[in-house]
């Protein structure tokens, strides 16, 4: 018998940072306007982001992010996936 476990975790990759920028700029907004629209305690994150430091966020803030700026998330965003797949083979008791 062989039983197949895997654990997977979805996660964005930011394409382009510069874009990025360029686009919160364009729809008028701050670091920290954008940062408190998204619910976030600061703005360094977000920063961070731009500044290409961080070049991965969570599914929930890349879709959230490009409905406030009111662009399609695969502009700035690119879907990952990493996990691991487990194959445990076992024997069938009689």
């Amino acid at each position: 018998m062989t039983n197949i476990n895997s654990v997977t975790e979805l996660y964005m990759i930011v394409k382009d940072a510069d874009l990025l920028r360029r686009l919160i700029e364009t729809k008028g907004f701050t670091a920290r306007q954008l940062s408190r629209a998204m619910g976030w305690s600061s703005h360094s994150y977000l920063n961070r982001i731009l500044a290409g430091q961080v070049r991965s966020v969570s599914p929930d803030s890349a879709v959230k992010l490009a409905y406030l700026l009111q662009i399609p998330v695969d502009l700035v965003f690119v879907a990952r996936v990493s996990g691991e797949t487990r194959q445990t083979v076992g024997r069938k008791s009689a």
